[in-house]
């Protein structure tokens, strides 16, 4: 009977210990997203491919947390750019047209306009779909 109940009072304890003891992940503010988005960008520019889709995606899974548009888009973005240098271009693509779809939730003409520039880049020099890059090289122009 003792060791009944010395083993559930055990098991009730550990239980308590072992929720504290794992660290809860922190939901990062918006300044440190865009700060990262920005970091990764830099790696990109620097061919560290590896850093910069690691630091994007962290940033991209923040920027959803807290439903912000605009580092969704420039998270998304930032990937496609990512995927367009190591001419995954179908990936690329993907991602700036999620890009995309979360640009124009924003007023940002900006991001808006370098979105579409990528797009016209990708199409018209890789894809060699001349028309669709010129549209979206228009569309560039329109926001600049």
């Amino acid at each position: 009977m003792h060791k009944t109940r010395f083993f559930s009072f055990l098991f009730l304890v550990l239980i308590c210990f072992s929720t504290n003891s794992y660290p809860q992940k922190k939901t990062l503010q918006k300044n440190e997203i865009e700060k990262l988005i920005k970091e990764a960008v830099e790696n990109w520019k620097i061919n560290d491919y590896e850093k910069s889709l690691k630091q994007s995606r962290i940033a991209l899974k923040q920027a959803i947390e807290i439903n912000d548009n605009y580092l969704i888009s420039y998270s998304y973005n930032t990937i496609g750019l990512n995927f367009d240098d190591l001419i995954m271009l179908d990936k690329a693509l993907i991602f700036y047209h999620k890009a995309l779809y979360y640009g124009d939730k924003t007023d940002n003409s900006l991001l808006k306009a370098k979105i579409h520039n990528n797009l016209g880049n990708t199409y018209f020099f890789y894809k060699k779909e001349y028309q669709k890059g010129i549209n979206h090289y228009q569309k560039s122009l329109e926001y600049s």
